[in-house]
């Protein structure tokens, strides 16, 4: 539950000293806390305090409205669930600077005839040309310990999320989902578009011995009726989940990326993401394979492609301990023509962090969301902060690090 209607904004000095290996960065949020990275700008947006009766504030996702107005949503957890709970939007109506004015998109205490629902893993999304925000999720029947049987519900905003109305889907696609990833639009050559959105599902968890875990992506032509566009191809050994799409360099190409385990929910041996490649706007998909230069150990990552042509993964860096890997974010580029980046810091404050989630305002200029907690606790703020990727190489290594 929110605490009061008072709208609440976290004004946050930041002092920066260059150093030979980076950014250091002094951040006043009520208590002294220093970071490392090249994240600029970092706000909180809200933390544990701004709520009752709430264990944990989690996923967050972005979206920008206006040039200047931002809206970010995030799930405040139920205590003694695993992953459900509300979902909350808040604004920055001055480019992320201050953030304010918490909305409830979606309530667990609201009734649906006898039943009530859980919710997780929001994903926003402006329709171009329109004023329309979605604001789409998992929800689950409260009952269950966690959201792994999920369908997938939505509301819309008209006024930059000062409200939200929710909507009825119409889903052809009837099996359990998973979201945790971003919605794109695919332009066809008539004008029209189609939206795709990448899920999984993972019945294996409450079946172990019929179940199936699958990652798929859904489309729709409307954002309200939804279908299975297709299947992407499931190694034996490697659980495949939680990806991200973007385009790809050629006409038609699209690129998944997908966080990866094995069937025990441990880190691959060797703790990389997984890709595959569609060339037919996501209608087929090829064999899914390691993506060498992308680390990965059982934590979502932001993957996305920029307005002037550059490849991004934000990432939590290791070690290889399951969930406890989940502290310092990195984040490596991919420029046209080169090959993905050196590992570089985004933001390393000593405490646990995961869950970051992008959205390109203006060319290059990346604005990001993520969980983040302390040295000991999880997911006790939502942060947002702005990574500048300048257009052109310049500079920037090229070389990859081999991780040991």
């Amino acid at each position: 539950m929110i605490k009061g209607r008072i709208p609440h904004f976290y004004h946050l000095r930041l002092c920066i000293s260059m150093l030979a290996m980076g950014h250091i960065v002094s951040l006043a949020t009520g208590q002294d806390q220093t970071y490392s990275g090249d994240v600029e700008q970092v706000r909180v947006i809200s933390s544990l305090e701004d709520f009752s009766n709430v264990s944990k504030l989690l996923v967050p996702h972005i979206v920008a409205w206006k040039d200047t107005h931002l809206i970010a949503a995030f799930e405040t957890g139920i205590p003694g669930k695993v992953d459900m709970g509300d979902i909350i939007s808040s604004i920055s109506g001055d480019d992320g600077d201050t953030w304010g004015n918490r909305v409830v998109v979606f309530d667990h205490r609201q009734k649906h005839g006898l039943q009530r629902y859980g919710y997780a893993n929001p994903i926003l999304y402006k329709v171009p040309n329109q004023n329309l925000v979605w604001c789409f999720a998992m929800r689950n029947p409260l009952s269950d310990p966690n959201s792994q049987n999920a369908s997938m519900v939505a509301a819309f905003s008209a006024d930059g999320g000062e409200s939200w109305s929710h909507v009825e889907l119409i889903m052809h696609y009837k099996g359990d989902l998973v979201l945790a990833g971003n919605l794109i639009r695919i332009l066809e050559n008539d004008g029209s578009s189609r939206f795709l959105i990448p899920a999984h599902c993972n019945t294996r968890n409450d079946d172990s011995v019929g179940g199936k875990r699958l990652h798929f992506v859904l489309q729709s032509k409307n954002l309200i009726e939804w279908e299975l566009l297709s299947y992407v191809p499931q190694p034996p050994h490697v659980f495949l989940h939680e990806g991200h799409l973007a385009p790809g360099d050629y006409q038609e190409e699209l690129i998944l990326v997908m966080r990866t385990s094995d069937h025990a929910r441990r880190s691959l041996s060797s703790p990389r993401a997984w890709q595959s490649v569609s060339k037919d706007s996501g209608k087929t998909w090829g064999e899914t394979e390691e993506s060498p230069m992308l680390y990965n150990a059982v934590s979502e990552a932001a993957f996305g492609k920029t307005a002037g042509g550059v490849y991004y993964y934000i990432y939590n860096d290791g070690p290889d301990k399951g969930r406890d890997s989940r502290k310092a974010l990195k984040y490596k580029l991919k420029y046209p023509g080169h090959e993905w980046s050196d590992e570089k810091v985004f933001f390393d404050a000593g405490v646990k962090n995961s869950y970051p989630s992008v959205v390109e305002v203006h060319p290059g200029d990346l604005q990001v969301v993520w969980d983040s907690g302390s040295e000991q606790e999880t997911r006790t703020k939502i942060y947002y902060g702005r990574l500048r990727v300048p257009d052109k190489l310049g500079s920037i290594e090229i070389q990859e690090k081999q991780r040991p």
